[in-house]
């Protein structure tokens, strides 16, 4: 019995929560350390939030969604982070 992991060419022949975890470790691992995604399932879709870093993150993280959902209607909402200077002093009250 063959016990290797055959590698993201074949995620479409597996169940899609263990492709959500798969995405989730290899993003985790990945060049952008991404932590903060959420996988849903809704019906025959699969839905992907995030907040990437930067516009590259936000491509990488697309890139991986594509790849590992082959076959199933996938949904996006990646926004990008605000990382710049604010622009005025944060009012307390």
């Amino acid at each position: 019995m063959n016990t290797a992991d055959p590698g993201p060419g074949a995620a479409g022949s597996r169940p899609a929560e263990y492709r959500a975890a798969r995405l989730q470790e290899r993003l985790a691992a990945g060049p952008y350390a991404e932590l903060a995604l959420r996988i849903e399932f809704r019906g025959d879709a699969v839905l992907v939030r995030a907040v990437a870093g930067s516009p590259a993150c936000r491509s990488y993280l697309l890139d991986a969604v594509a790849e590992e959902f082959t076959g199933l209607r996938v949904h996006t909402d990646i926004a990008l982070a605000d990382t710049g200077v604010p622009d005025h002093p944060e009012a307390v009250q």
